[in-house]
């Protein structure tokens, strides 16, 4: 990835494969991110994606109706989350935006 803004942003592992970045001014303009806050999902491992529907280059901006501003903010609010019912996270992916249930144990 070189010397780009994500690539040289500080990761936050939120859980085993799967690696976050703060969404930056920076890391909006070189990925064409519409949200102004949120977490890019800079790795995300297969088993993880296959779990979560969660790709790379996805930018999680809530969950269960809060807001998500930084990287760091979304371990929290999974632990937070009924591991029962999950949690609905909303997302930008291509521009669009999508809500996943995204199952936790």
């Amino acid at each position: 990835l070189g010397d780009v803004p994500s690539s040289l942003a500080s990761k936050v592992r939120v859980m085993q494969g799967l690696e976050l970045v703060t969404l930056t001014p920076a890391v909006r303009l070189e990925r064409g991110v519409k949200s102004n806050q949120g977490a890019l999902v800079y790795r995300v491992a297969a088993e993880i994606a296959q779990q979560t529907g969660l790709q790379a280059g996805d930018v999680i901006y809530g969950i269960d109706q809060r807001a998500v501003s930084r990287a760091e903010d979304v371990a929290p609010l999974f632990t937070a989350a009924q591991p029962r019912q999950g949690a609905r996270v909303w997302i930008e992916r291509g521009g669009r935006n999508y809500i996943l249930a995204v199952p936790l144990k």
